[in-house]
């Protein structure tokens, strides 16, 4: 007999010289049990050459590879959309595929996790395993477009509001339009500087801009870039730049023959007067009365030369009330009652004066006397005693004509007149 584990084929003579077995070599997915070749156990295998002559050999577990799982001690595929990592040992119990978790931006097509379209994305973690999943576009945030389906910020001095789908078509921004008093510096708008102004729609995606200075209206000055009026009694030009420095205005110079009330300038009232440069900033001032000359009277306020023959001293107040020249009182001598006939002779005083005489013309014509002007009293004499007082003498106290009486007709010895005032 061959020796365990060997084996001998038929036909070997015994007369001849001796023989020996060859051992038993154990072909694939065999092992050596008790010098004899056995099937491995399952999900274990064995490379072919064991020498079943020789001591037991052991069968190894078999590893499968990436993507298969254990069932019933064989690797088999795994589900779709599922993957495993190689090493599962198909002598042990049965395994399990891991489903796919797809990344960022990924969805799930037939099992598969594929790029989300352009302008589209997804949160990691969908299950390949499960049914297809879509991608959601993307939405562009404010001040962003859509170029070639990303979202790509605004150019300079544009705008676009919040929510392009970058799934579309291209979009474009808008110009972005400066509001009132803003200018435009480096595509963005600003507020203008203080004492200037702007109107709306300067375009900020293009050139920078300016403001224009606020320029101050007649009696402005410029305070803290403000136009600002005047203080009472004081003017300015207009133009002045609210822009630059604080401006003063100027007092006002009252002209000639006004005077300052409550800050202004007003006309000097009637019969007054005033050199011009009074200030309006400062406190009221006064016109000083026109005092008429020699020989002047007032006449609603204004100095006028006397009529003929009447004087008045200087010094009539022309703000004041009409005034009046002394005309005189004049005694005219007639040759006929009633004033009547020829003039024999013409006194005339602007006070007082006294004529005398004892004999000619003026003693025996007269037959009565007119008395006009402005007379206070007339005296006309006696010529029996021709002196102020006498007893006979005939006193006027009334303008008027009057006959003499019978001791004065023919016989007037002289007269005195007593002017008013």
């Amino acid at each position: 007999m061959c020796p365990a584990g060997t084996e001998n084929a038929a036909g070997n003579k015994a007369s001849g010289a001796d023989t020996t077995c060859n051992a038993i070599t154990c072909s694939s997915d065999l092992r050596v049990v008790a010098h004899a070749c056995e099937k491995c156990p399952v999900g274990t295998s064995n490379a072919a050459g064991d020498d079943a002559s020789g001591p037991d050999t052991a069968c190894d577990a078999v590893k499968c590879s990436a993507d298969r799982r254990v069932v019933g001690n064989a690797c088999e595929m795994c589900p779709a959309g599922t993957d495993n990592a190689a090493g599962d040992d198909a002598s042990g119990a049965d395994t399990t595929c891991d489903a796919i978790k797809c990344s960022a931006n990924q969805r799930v097509v037939g099992h598969a996790c594929e790029t989300c379209p352009a302008g589209t994305e997804n949160a990691a973690g969908g299950d390949a395993s499960g049914t297809d999943t879509t991608c959601h576009a993307i939405k562009c945030t404010a001040n962003q477009r859509v170029v070639d389906h990303a979202c790509s910020a605004c150019p300079a001095g544009t705008e676009h509001s919040a929510g392009g789908d970058a799934s579309g078509a291209d979009t474009t921004c808008a110009a972005i339009h400066c509001a009132k008093n803003q200018y435009v510096k480096s595509h963005a708008c600003n507020a203008c500087p203080a004492g200037s102004t702007n109107a709306a729609g300067d375009d900020a995606s293009g050139a920078d801009t300016k403001c224009d200075p606020t320029r101050c209206a007649a009696n402005k000055k410029v305070v803290s870039n403000e136009c600002r009026g005047c203080p009472a009694g004081k003017s300015n030009a207009k133009g002045d730049s609210a822009a630059e420095e604080d401006s003063v205005c100027d007092a006002i110079k009252c002209a000639e023959n006004q005077h300052v009330q409550d800050h202004a300038c007003i006309a000097c009232p009637a019969g007054t007067n005033n050199k011009a440069g009074d200030d309006a900033s400062g406190v009221n001032s006064v016109c000083d009365a026109i005092k008429c000359a020699t020989n002047q009277q007032v006449r609603r306020n204004a100095c006028v030369s006397c009529p003929a023959s009447s004087i008045n001293t200087a010094g009539d107040d022309a703000s004041g009330s009409d005034t009046k020249c002394n005309a005189g009182c004049t005694v005219t001598t007639h040759k006929v009652a009633n004033c009547g006939g020829n003039i024999i002779a013409s006194y005339h005083t602007y006070g007082w004066s006294e004529w005398r005489w004892s004999w000619g013309y003026q003693e025996n014509y007269p037959v009565s006397a007119k008395v006009a002007g402005e007379c206070t009293r007339v005296e006309l004499y006696d010529e029996d005693y021709n002196r102020a007082g006498y007893g006979d003498n005939l006193n006027k106290t009334s303008l008027g004509c009057v006959n003499l009486p019978w001791d004065l007709k023919y016989d007037l010895g002289g007269l005195q007149i007593i002017a008013k005032a």
